[in-house]
């Protein structure tokens, strides 16, 4: 049996305080877990009188944060941001209560007005085919109290962290042999998006798209109802590399569209002639990361 020298009392006290001491200050010293900061905009009605004429909305700007649920409205109520105008509904079914769902245009002007929306509902909130950039959700009976009607130009002011440039998704392409290129894109992750896509819009920037996600790798076709404008659509496998574009897909044209049996598991949509003008082509690759 090995033999231990006892250390004097002193220093066993001695040691335990230090000890103590340590693990106080480990605990005062660890990070607190905490949620993420909210921000929070100002919104004034006109024409409205008293405090029922400015409200004070949490702000949901990026994807991640619209489509986290709604639950409990947050005092005062929230406003969705989007980057670009859109014709996809506003889902209101995870709320916890009936909302007042208020669309606005890109100029903040009031397009429709919908009261106490029940979450029950399983129809979206929209104003297709005409498109919204804004929604404002209240609860029940809030928009006729701020005085929010069709026609009433509303005005906030967002910051910067919820502007376009810093909420869309970069991609980039790196056709062999050419210099690369970046779309600010928006994305289509769910059935709802993927089936609305790019319907009712009237223009799209020059390096401006939607990218789409499946759940799994196949082959992938596409038609245009409802799209008004010319596209190019660039097909990529899970391996991010083009497996093939269609050029120049024809507006409103019902009939589908794709690259044959080639399997792909994501497409990014741009104006027509994208592709061509910046040589992206089979075997381009692609880089990007969806919120």
């Amino acid at each position: 049996m090995r033999q231990t020298t006892p250390r004097p009392r002193s220093a066993s006290i001695v040691g335990l305080a230090l000890l103590a001491l340590a693990l106080g200050c480990c605990s005062r010293c660890k990070p607190r877990s905490h949620k993420p900061a909210r921000t929070a905009i100002t919104v004034r009605v006109p024409g409205a009188k008293g405090p029922s004429g400015t409200l004070h909305l949490a702000l949901r700007a990026t994807y991640g944060e619209r489509a986290a649920p709604i639950g409990r409205l947050p005092a005062g109520g929230l406003v969705y941001a989007y980057p670009r105008d859109r014709a996809l509904g506003v889902d209101h079914t995870t709320s916890a209560a009936p909302l007042d769902v208020v669309l606005l245009d890109n100029q903040r002007r009031v397009l429709r007005v919908a009261v106490s929306v029940p979450p029950t509902s399983q129809r979206r909130v929209s104003v297709a085919p005409r498109l919204h950039r804004y929604a404002i959700l209240l609860p029940g009976e809030g928009a006729r109290k701020a005085g929010l009607v069709k026609g009433v130009q509303v005005s906030f002011t967002l910051p910067d962290r919820a502007l376009p440039h810093r909420v869309l998704t970069p991609v980039d392409l790196h056709p062999p042999g050419r210099r690369s290129v970046r779309v600010l894109a928006e994305v289509a992750l769910t059935e709802p998006e993927r089936t609305m896509g790019l319907m009712w819009r009237t223009s799209l920037p020059r390096t401006g798209g939607m990218v789409f996600r499946f759940e799994r790798s196949h082959p992938i076709t596409f038609w245009m109802k409802n799209t008004l404008i010319s596209l190019d659509m660039i097909f990529f496998n899970d391996n991010f590399q083009v497996t093939g574009v269609v050029h120049r897909a024809k507006p409103k044209d019902e009939s589908a569209v794709g690259i044959g049996r080639v399997k792909s598991r994501y497409v990014l949509e741009v104006p027509a002639g994208f592709a061509r003008r910046h040589g992206i082509a089979r075997g381009t690759s692609v880089s990007f990361s969806l919120p």
